[in-house]
Order: structure tokens, then C-alpha cells, then sequence
């Protein structure tokens, strides 16, 4: 089983490419996304049986915003490698 701060093993292309950065800026990202989202290996997130409604838009509407910050930050990241 893998840790979550092995993003940049397990994580998507950018997790793994940004891995150190991300986790120096968003320490409990890693933490967050395998305690409260999961990924199936396919990038799919994990279901949550036997929650309602209400708690599955809550949780698809955080793990979308958290992966859209992530990505909208990685651009960000590749600027600094550069300077």
C-alpha cells in the first residue's frame, strides 16, 4: 500500500512531476485526496457507498476544485524551475 506523500509515485503525470513542489506548498494535499477521495488507478475517483446525495455533490464539488487549484499551479511551478 502506498503512502500518500508518494505522489510522485502514484500520483497523475502532474502529481508525480510536481510532487516536491506540491507538497511544499499544499502539505496536506496528498493526505486530503487518499483519506477523502481516492483514485481507482485510472484516474476515476473512489465511490462512497451509501451517502446521500447531498454528500456526493459535496465531495465530487471538493475533490474538482482541489485538482483544478493543482493544475492551474503546476504551469506556475514549471515558470519557476525556469528562473
Amino acid at each position: 500500500m502506498s503512502k500518500p506523500e508518494q505522489i510522485h509515485l502514484h500520483g497523475d503525470y502532474l502529481e508525480r512531476e510536481y510532487a516536491t513542489e506540491i507538497l511544499s506548498r499544499l502539505p496536506g494535499y496528498a493526505l486530503f485526496w487518499a483519506s477523502y477521495i481516492g483514485n481507482d488507478g485510472r484516474s476515476n475517483y473512489l465511490p462512497m457507498p451509501d451517502v446521500d446525495e447531498e454528500v456526493r455533490k459535496t465531495r465530487v464539488l471538493i475533490w474538482e476544485h482541489l485538482l483544478y487549484a493543482v493544475r492551474e499551479l503546476c504551469p506556475l511551478l514549471a515558470i519557476g524551475r525556469t528562473f
